[in-house]
């Protein structure tokens, strides 16, 4: 009975394998982590840039770079996650262009089939050569499923729980990409930007506990930003890989 109930698992992962709607809903999940991050990316190092140039800007005595300096080193610092993110990212892409293609496929399958009747006439053969081969199929499996099943329970987990907190990776992203267009324009020489005019009409303290009021903003957008991507990029593959492993691992054992 426990053959065949293996049999049958084993059947149905290389069906699911070969599933067109499967791999291309882990290509889809994975592009779209990708695009976000580089959009995220490109909107700190925009932010960088605009801190940049106002630091020569002065309201008053008071230079605008001063207030904002805290928040340099941070938004250096996030850059570096990015860039780390996307390069997990794009390795996860990379993976999942070679374990979805079909070649790969006929690797698994075969490594597959081959266990199968191993299994089926195990009476026959040394039990070595089956748990040898045995660790061969759970490589194959789990190089095969690791990319897109992280890529998807990560998705649900970010969907159902992450994205209606502080923590979404939308709602920060805006929020730092608004925090940096008002900088711009409180930077800004332009006499008829909005921001400017409604600067101007604050006393001096008042104009520096408003940039003050924005540092500490974007410092709570980095931090939410920096939690999360380092949850999905680093502390959550390796938990689920983990896990994925073991649970291959067991369903193996004969």
């Amino acid at each position: 009975m426990k053959k065949l109930i293996l049999t049958i698992f084993l059947l149905l992962i290389v069906s699911i394998s070969f599933m067109s709607d499967f791999n291309k809903m882990s290509h889809d999940e994975v592009h779209d982590s990708f695009k976000k991050a580089l959009a995220i990316f490109a909107t700190a190092k925009g932010l960088n840039a605009a801190i940049s140039v106002a630091q020569g800007t002065e309201i008053g005595p008071i230079a605008i770079g001063e207030v904002l300096d805290p928040i340099n080193d941070m938004i250096e610092q996030f850059s570096w996650i990015m860039i780390a993110a996307l390069t997990s990212l794009g390795i996860q892409k990379i993976l999942l262009y070679i374990t979805a293609d079909f070649a790969f496929n006929i690797v698994v399958a075969s490594v597959i089939f081959i266990f199968i009747v191993m299994i089926w006439f195990k009476e026959k053969l040394d039990e070595r050569y089956i748990l040898a081969f045995a660790k061969v199929v759970l490589i194959v499996l789990f190089a095969r499923f690791a990319v897109p099943l992280n890529s998807y329970v990560k998705h649900k987990v970010y969907e159902h729980y992450i994205s209606k907190t502080e923590f979404s990776i939308e709602k920060n992203s805006k929020s730092l990409d608004l925090s940096t267009k008002k900088i711009e324009k409180i930077s800004s020489k332009e006499p008829n930007s909005s921001w400017i005019s409604t600067i101007k009409n604050f006393d001096l303290s008042k104009k520096i506990n408003f940039l003050k009021q924005e540092v500490v903003s974007i410092s709570d957008y980095i931090v939410n930003l920096i939690v999360v991507y380092i949850f999905e990029t680093l502390f959550f593959p390796l938990i689920f890989l983990l896990l994925l492993y073991r649970l291959i691992k067991s369903s193996l054992i004969l």
